[in-house]
């Protein structure tokens, strides 16, 4: 192993430009990975917010749903609750 190593050594030093090379494919890979970071960041935020969108679709279809009836009763002018009802502000 050791002159292996001698040998490496040796052929570095014999070609002063291979610094230069090594630190250009340095910078090449470093410049990639930063690339392929950002991008799995930006696909897990994607994820995690289309995930948290599933978890309040059930909460949106509520607030349709109570939208709708506050409109029916609106419309037909129908007063279920007391006039001086905080819950009937709104309702006309």
């Amino acid at each position: 192993m050791g002159s292996l190593s001698d040998c490496t050594l040796g052929w570095i030093e014999c070609h002063p430009g291979i610094a230069a090379w090594a630190q250009a494919v340095g910078a090449l890979l470093a410049i990639f990975a930063v690339l392929l970071v950002s991008r799995i960041q930006i696909t897990q935020a994607k994820r995690q917010e289309d995930g948290l969108i599933g978890l309040f679709k059930p909460f949106q279809v509520f607030a349709v749903r109570a939208r709708s009836a506050r409109r029916l009763i609106s419309s037909t002018n129908c007063c279920l609750l007391p006039a001086g009802s905080p819950l009937n502000a709104g309702i006309q």
